[in-house]
């Protein structure tokens, strides 16, 4: 990946989120075959995610860079996570993404946790949503991480009201029906108090 500090520049953001953005589209027309391209791009792109996540997640306590780098951040990284979302919507073989991909992503898990509430995205629960949705019951082992670092950090911001945060909202939704249609045997299994989190 090139130097750090050419990831800030607004130019630079710019064109590597056209990048993915073409990328979305490719992998829409090609499906499960875009995964040996995938496979090229993963690991630098998931750097990239890295990088923008944790400028926005610092500048949200600190500050110290402009909103005009933050927004295009933030779009960057949702990018990502639909670039990798309309992958898994036409993928049916798993071994692959969950020897290779899988541990990487479940990091987005604990970024997400680890984030001031401002600095997260309601995109990554849609994309957990979506990856419970293809996967199911072969998730069972990371569904306690779930809970803990995308539930209810989500509904810690929500409680309060019902007004704030709506994007998180129809995320946290989406998330827990999937969890319940789709990983119904596991949440049985549940500690008594994790399963009352998404009750």
């Amino acid at each position: 990946m090139q130097n750090t500090n050419d990831l800030m520049a607004p130019d630079c953001i710019k064109q590597i989120d056209q990048f993915f953005k073409i990328n979305q589209r490719v992998a829409q027309s090609t499906g499960s075959s875009y995964l040996c391209y995938l496979s090229q791009i993963f690991a630098p792109m998931i750097s990239v995610y890295k990088q923008y996540s944790e400028w926005i997640s610092t500048s949200t306590r600190q500050g110290g860079i402009p909103d005009s780098l933050i927004r295009p951040m933030k779009a960057l990284r949702r990018d990502i996570l639909s670039l990798i979302s309309t992958y898994l919507e036409s993928e049916t073989n798993f071994d692959y993404f969950n020897a290779n991909f899988l541990p990487t992503l479940q990091a987005m898990v604990e970024d997400y946790q680890n984030s001031d509430p401002f600095a997260r995205d309601p995109q990554t629960l849609m994309f957990f949503a979506t990856l419970l949705k293809k996967e199911g019951q072969y998730l069972t082992n990371i569904l306690n991480q779930l809970l803990v670092g995308l539930c209810q950090p989500t509904l810690d911001m929500i409680k309060d009201d019902f007004i704030t945060f709506p994007e998180f909202r129809e995320g946290f939704m989406k998330l827990v029906h999937n969890m319940i249609k789709y990983c119904t045997s596991a949440l049985i299994e549940l500690d008594p108090g994790m399963f009352s989190t998404i009750i």
